[in-house]
Protein backbone atom coordinates (compact mmCIF):
# COMPACT_ATOMS: atom_id res chain seq x y z
CA UNK A 1 0.00 0.00 0.00
CA UNK A 2 2.85 2.39 0.74
CA UNK A 3 4.44 1.61 -2.92
CA UNK A 4 1.20 2.77 -4.52
CA UNK A 5 0.74 6.24 -2.11
CA UNK A 6 4.48 6.82 -2.56
CA UNK A 7 4.19 6.33 -6.76
CA UNK A 8 0.37 7.89 -7.06
CA UNK A 9 1.05 7.55 -10.89
CA UNK A 10 1.94 3.83 -11.36
CA UNK A 11 -1.97 2.64 -10.31
CA UNK A 12 -2.74 4.80 -13.26
CA UNK A 13 -1.15 3.82 -15.76
CA UNK A 14 -1.82 0.28 -14.90
CA UNK A 15 -5.62 1.04 -15.05
CA UNK A 16 -4.80 2.45 -18.88
CA UNK A 17 -2.79 -0.36 -19.75
CA UNK A 18 -5.34 -2.76 -18.93
CA UNK A 19 -8.03 -0.49 -20.21
CA UNK A 20 -6.34 -0.63 -23.73
CA UNK A 21 -5.56 -4.33 -23.68
CA UNK A 22 -9.57 -4.73 -22.67
CA UNK A 23 -10.50 -2.41 -25.83
CA UNK A 24 -7.46 -4.11 -28.17
CA UNK A 25 -7.89 -7.74 -27.19
CA UNK A 26 -10.56 -8.79 -24.85
CA UNK A 27 -14.00 -6.96 -25.69
CA UNK A 28 -16.60 -9.18 -26.32
CA UNK A 29 -17.41 -9.53 -29.99
CA UNK A 30 -20.08 -11.38 -31.83
CA UNK A 31 -18.88 -14.86 -32.97
CA UNK A 32 -18.79 -15.84 -36.67
CA UNK A 33 -22.42 -17.59 -37.18
CA UNK A 34 -20.41 -20.82 -39.04
CA UNK A 35 -18.00 -21.66 -35.97
CA UNK A 36 -18.45 -25.20 -35.37
CA UNK A 37 -16.05 -25.55 -32.10
CA UNK A 38 -16.52 -29.51 -32.70
CA UNK A 39 -15.49 -29.40 -36.08
CA UNK A 40 -12.15 -31.56 -36.99
CA UNK A 41 -11.67 -28.49 -39.39
CA UNK A 42 -11.99 -25.98 -36.39
CA UNK A 43 -8.42 -23.77 -35.70
CA UNK A 44 -10.29 -20.60 -34.15
CA UNK A 45 -12.96 -18.15 -34.30
CA UNK A 46 -11.99 -16.01 -37.26
CA UNK A 47 -12.90 -18.31 -39.87
CA UNK A 48 -14.85 -21.75 -40.97
CA UNK A 49 -13.07 -23.57 -43.75
CA UNK A 50 -15.46 -24.00 -46.22
CA UNK A 51 -13.11 -27.86 -46.93
CA UNK A 52 -13.53 -26.83 -50.71
CA UNK A 53 -10.03 -28.77 -51.36
CA UNK A 54 -10.77 -31.64 -48.25
CA UNK A 55 -13.59 -32.28 -49.79
CA UNK A 56 -11.72 -33.10 -53.53
CA UNK A 57 -9.02 -35.59 -51.74
CA UNK A 58 -9.08 -39.76 -51.48
CA UNK A 59 -10.03 -41.07 -48.00
CA UNK A 60 -5.97 -41.54 -47.45
CA UNK A 61 -5.44 -38.01 -48.47
CA UNK A 62 -8.18 -36.64 -45.95
CA UNK A 63 -6.69 -38.63 -43.30
CA UNK A 64 -2.86 -37.04 -43.73
CA UNK A 65 -5.01 -33.80 -43.99
CA UNK A 66 -6.25 -34.16 -40.43
CA UNK A 67 -3.15 -35.20 -38.93
CA UNK A 68 -0.94 -32.24 -40.89
CA UNK A 69 -3.11 -29.79 -39.51
CA UNK A 70 -3.29 -30.97 -36.19
CA UNK A 71 0.47 -30.93 -36.25
CA UNK A 72 0.16 -27.57 -37.39
CA UNK A 73 -1.80 -26.45 -34.94
CA UNK A 74 0.01 -28.32 -32.30
CA UNK A 75 3.15 -25.92 -33.71
CA UNK A 76 5.33 -29.29 -34.77
CA UNK A 77 8.23 -28.70 -37.06
CA UNK A 78 8.23 -31.84 -39.01
CA UNK A 79 5.47 -35.09 -39.74
CA UNK A 80 6.67 -38.02 -41.09
CA UNK A 81 4.73 -39.55 -43.65
CA UNK A 82 5.08 -43.02 -43.35
CA UNK A 83 4.60 -45.76 -46.17
CA UNK A 84 2.74 -48.23 -43.88
CA UNK A 85 0.67 -45.56 -41.44
CA UNK A 86 -0.16 -43.36 -44.06
CA UNK A 87 -0.96 -45.64 -47.36
CA UNK A 88 1.43 -44.59 -49.13
CA UNK A 89 3.44 -47.46 -51.40
CA UNK A 90 6.68 -44.88 -52.06
CA UNK A 91 8.48 -42.62 -50.57
CA UNK A 92 7.64 -40.84 -54.44
CA UNK A 93 3.98 -41.27 -53.70
CA UNK A 94 4.71 -40.25 -50.27
CA UNK A 95 5.93 -36.84 -51.06
CA UNK A 96 3.83 -36.32 -54.09
CA UNK A 97 0.37 -37.17 -50.85
CA UNK A 98 2.17 -34.51 -48.91
CA UNK A 99 2.57 -31.75 -51.48
CA UNK A 100 -1.40 -32.72 -52.39
CA UNK A 101 -2.44 -32.31 -48.55
CA UNK A 102 -0.21 -29.76 -47.50
CA UNK A 103 -1.75 -27.00 -50.40
CA UNK A 104 -5.40 -28.31 -49.91
CA UNK A 105 -4.71 -27.21 -46.31
CA UNK A 106 -3.49 -23.61 -47.01
CA UNK A 107 -6.02 -23.42 -49.55
CA UNK A 108 -8.76 -23.98 -47.06
CA UNK A 109 -7.48 -22.32 -43.95
CA UNK A 110 -6.85 -18.51 -44.59
CA UNK A 111 -7.38 -18.32 -40.52
CA UNK A 112 -4.21 -20.40 -39.96
CA UNK A 113 -2.23 -17.27 -39.46
CA UNK A 114 1.15 -19.38 -38.35
CA UNK A 115 1.52 -21.64 -41.64
CA UNK A 116 3.47 -20.18 -44.34
CA UNK A 117 4.78 -22.69 -46.44
CA UNK A 118 6.50 -26.33 -46.06
CA UNK A 119 8.95 -28.46 -47.48
CA UNK A 120 9.40 -32.16 -47.58
CA UNK A 121 13.15 -34.71 -48.08
CA UNK A 122 13.63 -37.91 -47.57
CA UNK A 123 17.33 -40.78 -47.84
CA UNK A 124 16.04 -43.50 -48.82
CA UNK A 125 19.63 -45.27 -47.96
CA UNK A 126 19.04 -44.13 -44.45
CA UNK A 127 15.28 -44.53 -44.01
CA UNK A 128 13.28 -46.60 -46.81
CA UNK A 129 10.06 -45.95 -44.91
CA UNK A 130 9.25 -41.99 -44.31
CA UNK A 131 9.01 -38.38 -45.99
CA UNK A 132 10.21 -35.80 -43.57
CA UNK A 133 7.43 -33.18 -43.73
CA UNK A 134 8.86 -29.64 -42.56
CA UNK A 135 7.00 -26.95 -41.85
CA UNK A 136 7.86 -22.95 -42.17
CA UNK A 137 5.80 -20.78 -39.62
CA UNK A 138 5.00 -17.44 -40.48
CA UNK A 139 4.95 -16.67 -36.61
CA UNK A 140 7.44 -17.97 -34.36
CA UNK A 141 5.15 -18.23 -31.24
CA UNK A 142 1.98 -20.14 -30.42
CA UNK A 143 1.03 -17.01 -27.84
CA UNK A 144 1.59 -14.15 -30.27
CA UNK A 145 -0.86 -16.17 -33.27
CA UNK A 146 -3.43 -16.14 -30.01
CA UNK A 147 -2.77 -12.29 -29.49
CA UNK A 148 -2.89 -11.93 -33.45
CA UNK A 149 -6.52 -14.10 -33.34
CA UNK A 150 -8.08 -11.89 -30.58
CA UNK A 151 -6.97 -8.02 -31.63
CA UNK A 152 -7.87 -9.41 -35.56
CA UNK A 153 -11.57 -10.74 -34.17
CA UNK A 154 -11.74 -6.90 -32.81
CA UNK A 155 -11.43 -5.51 -35.95
CA UNK A 156 -13.24 -7.58 -37.72
CA UNK A 157 -16.06 -6.69 -35.11
CA UNK A 158 -15.69 -3.58 -36.35
CA UNK A 159 -15.83 -4.15 -39.89
CA UNK A 160 -19.36 -6.01 -39.35
CA UNK A 161 -20.76 -2.46 -37.51
CA UNK A 162 -19.53 -0.01 -40.18
CA UNK A 163 -20.99 -2.99 -43.28
CA UNK A 164 -24.07 -4.19 -41.29
CA UNK A 165 -26.75 -1.96 -43.57
CA UNK A 166 -24.67 -2.57 -46.98
CA UNK A 167 -25.76 -4.16 -49.82
CA UNK A 168 -23.01 -7.25 -51.22
CA UNK A 169 -21.65 -4.66 -53.55
CA UNK A 170 -21.32 -2.40 -50.99
CA UNK A 171 -19.35 -5.03 -48.70
CA UNK A 172 -17.48 -5.97 -51.04
CA UNK A 173 -15.99 -2.20 -51.98
CA UNK A 174 -15.61 -1.61 -48.60
CA UNK A 175 -13.06 -4.56 -47.63
CA UNK A 176 -11.51 -3.46 -50.96
CA UNK A 177 -10.90 -0.32 -50.25
CA UNK A 178 -10.15 -1.20 -46.39
CA UNK A 179 -7.70 -3.37 -47.53
CA UNK A 180 -6.24 -0.80 -50.07
CA UNK A 181 -6.20 2.43 -47.66
CA UNK A 182 -4.70 0.44 -44.32
CA UNK A 183 -2.29 -1.23 -46.04
CA UNK A 184 1.14 -1.20 -48.60
CA UNK A 185 2.29 -3.85 -50.78
CA UNK A 186 5.72 -5.28 -48.94
CA UNK A 187 7.76 -5.05 -51.92
CA UNK A 188 11.06 -5.20 -49.19
CA UNK A 189 10.29 -8.29 -47.76
CA UNK A 190 7.58 -9.75 -50.38
CA UNK A 191 9.49 -13.19 -50.02
CA UNK A 192 9.28 -13.64 -46.36
CA UNK A 193 7.74 -16.27 -44.63
CA UNK A 194 5.71 -13.94 -42.18
CA UNK A 195 3.71 -12.03 -45.29
CA UNK A 196 2.01 -15.55 -46.47
CA UNK A 197 -0.02 -14.18 -43.24
CA UNK A 198 -3.30 -12.75 -42.64
CA UNK A 199 -1.64 -11.33 -40.02
CA UNK A 200 0.51 -9.15 -41.35
CA UNK A 201 -2.38 -7.28 -43.17
CA UNK A 202 -4.38 -6.83 -40.14
CA UNK A 203 -1.63 -6.16 -37.73
CA UNK A 204 1.90 -4.78 -39.64
CA UNK A 205 -0.55 -3.24 -42.32
CA UNK A 206 2.02 -4.65 -44.97
CA UNK A 207 2.13 -7.58 -46.83
CA UNK A 208 2.00 -9.23 -50.66
CA UNK A 209 -0.82 -11.21 -52.31
CA UNK A 210 -1.36 -13.88 -50.35
CA UNK A 211 -2.03 -12.23 -46.52
CA UNK A 212 -4.49 -9.50 -48.73
CA UNK A 213 -6.48 -12.66 -50.45
CA UNK A 214 -6.78 -14.34 -46.82
CA UNK A 215 -7.58 -11.81 -45.00
CA UNK A 216 -10.13 -10.47 -48.03
CA UNK A 217 -11.48 -14.39 -47.65
CA UNK A 218 -11.77 -14.20 -43.27
CA UNK A 219 -13.41 -10.62 -43.60
CA UNK A 220 -15.84 -12.04 -46.13
CA UNK A 221 -17.26 -15.23 -44.60
CA UNK A 222 -17.89 -12.54 -41.49
CA UNK A 223 -19.85 -10.12 -43.02
CA UNK A 224 -22.01 -12.71 -45.49
CA UNK A 225 -20.07 -12.57 -48.28
CA UNK A 226 -19.57 -15.91 -49.75
CA UNK A 227 -16.11 -16.10 -51.62
CA UNK A 228 -12.88 -18.05 -52.05
CA UNK A 229 -9.93 -17.37 -51.53
CA UNK A 230 -7.63 -18.87 -55.40
CA UNK A 231 -4.52 -19.08 -56.54
CA UNK A 232 -2.85 -18.66 -59.86
CA UNK A 233 -1.48 -16.07 -62.21
CA UNK A 234 -1.70 -12.71 -63.23
CA UNK A 235 1.80 -11.28 -64.83
CA UNK A 236 3.53 -13.83 -62.47
CA UNK A 237 2.24 -16.24 -59.68
CA UNK A 238 -0.72 -14.93 -57.74
CA UNK A 239 -3.19 -15.11 -54.90
CA UNK A 240 -6.61 -13.23 -55.23
CA UNK A 241 -10.25 -13.73 -54.22
CA UNK A 242 -13.47 -14.76 -56.12
CA UNK A 243 -16.69 -13.00 -54.93
CA UNK A 244 -20.69 -13.80 -55.17
CA UNK A 245 -23.04 -10.93 -55.81
CA UNK A 246 -26.77 -11.58 -56.82
CA UNK A 247 -25.87 -15.32 -57.43
CA UNK A 248 -22.92 -14.76 -60.17
CA UNK A 249 -18.99 -14.87 -59.16
CA UNK A 250 -16.72 -12.29 -60.37
CA UNK A 251 -12.97 -11.66 -59.46
CA UNK A 252 -11.35 -9.61 -56.85
CA UNK A 253 -7.90 -8.46 -56.35
CA UNK A 254 -7.10 -6.49 -53.17
CA UNK A 255 -3.50 -6.36 -53.81
CA UNK A 256 -3.98 -4.08 -56.43
CA UNK A 257 -5.50 -1.59 -54.27
CA UNK A 258 -2.74 -2.43 -51.40
CA UNK A 259 -0.52 -0.99 -54.25
CA UNK A 260 -1.62 2.35 -54.95
CA UNK A 261 -2.73 5.79 -53.42
CA UNK A 262 -6.46 5.37 -52.85
CA UNK A 263 -6.54 9.26 -55.23
CA UNK A 264 -5.16 6.91 -57.94
CA UNK A 265 -6.83 6.50 -61.05
CA UNK A 266 -6.08 2.61 -61.49
CA UNK A 267 -7.16 2.28 -57.25
CA UNK A 268 -10.64 -0.04 -58.31
CA UNK A 269 -8.31 -2.22 -61.04
CA UNK A 270 -8.78 -5.02 -58.73
CA UNK A 271 -12.27 -4.28 -59.00
CA UNK A 272 -12.67 -4.39 -62.56
CA UNK A 273 -13.56 -7.67 -64.66
CA UNK A 274 -12.44 -6.55 -68.06
CA UNK A 275 -8.78 -5.78 -66.34
CA UNK A 276 -8.86 -8.75 -64.59
CA UNK A 277 -9.87 -11.05 -67.41
CA UNK A 278 -6.04 -12.37 -68.38
CA UNK A 279 -5.95 -13.65 -64.64
CA UNK A 280 -5.39 -17.49 -64.84
CA UNK A 281 -6.90 -19.71 -62.00
CA UNK A 282 -5.41 -23.06 -60.70
CA UNK A 283 -7.92 -26.06 -60.11
CA UNK A 284 -9.95 -23.73 -62.21
CA UNK A 285 -12.82 -26.59 -62.12
CA UNK A 286 -13.39 -26.56 -58.04
CA UNK A 287 -14.35 -23.12 -58.94
CA UNK A 288 -18.49 -21.57 -60.16
CA UNK A 289 -18.25 -20.24 -63.73
CA UNK A 290 -17.35 -16.76 -63.97
CA UNK A 291 -19.63 -13.73 -64.55
CA UNK A 292 -17.31 -10.67 -66.56
CA UNK A 293 -19.75 -7.99 -66.54
CA UNK A 294 -19.08 -5.19 -64.93
CA UNK A 295 -20.78 -4.93 -61.48
CA UNK A 296 -18.45 -2.91 -59.22
CA UNK A 297 -17.60 0.04 -61.53
CA UNK A 298 -20.10 2.56 -63.10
Amino acid sequence: MKFFLRHKIFPVVLLMITFIFYIYFCRKVEINPLIDRNSIHYVNDLYMSNELFYNNLNYQEQNLYIKLLESIKDYKSNYYININKDSCYSLEECASMGTKVMDSIIMDHPELLQIASYSWSYNSLQDSENVKLTFSYAIKFSFISKLGEMRIARIIDKIKKDTVNMDEIEKVKYVYEWIGKNNKYNKTFMYFNSNQSAFTVFINHNSVCAGFAKASQIIFQNIGITSYYVTGTSTGPHAFNIVKIKDSYYLYDSTIASSLNNESGNFYKGLEQKYLSGYKIDNQDLYPVLNTNEIFIN
